[in-house]
């Protein structure tokens, strides 16, 4: 919840909303004119957000991880 900015509480809505708002920051093809360190730090960002949204984005996945 927290790499997503999104309280346990927020709708199934709310979490996709939050998640391609970061998607659409931190995607590798949108920070081609970043340093390496950036770039790696950019990508590395956008494969937590891509976990976390697996893990809390779906339902069933949810009710497992809460």
């Amino acid at each position: 919840y927290r790499v997503l900015n999104v309280s346990k509480d927020a709708t199934k809505n709310e979490i996709r909303q939050s998640y391609r708002s970061l998607c659409l920051k931190y995607h590798p093809d949108k920070n081609v004119n970043r340093s390496g360190a950036e770039k790696r730090a950019s990508e590395e960002r956008f494969k937590q957000i891509q976990k976390a949204y697996a893990l809390v984005g779906d339902i069933e996945a949810r009710k497992q991880y809460d």
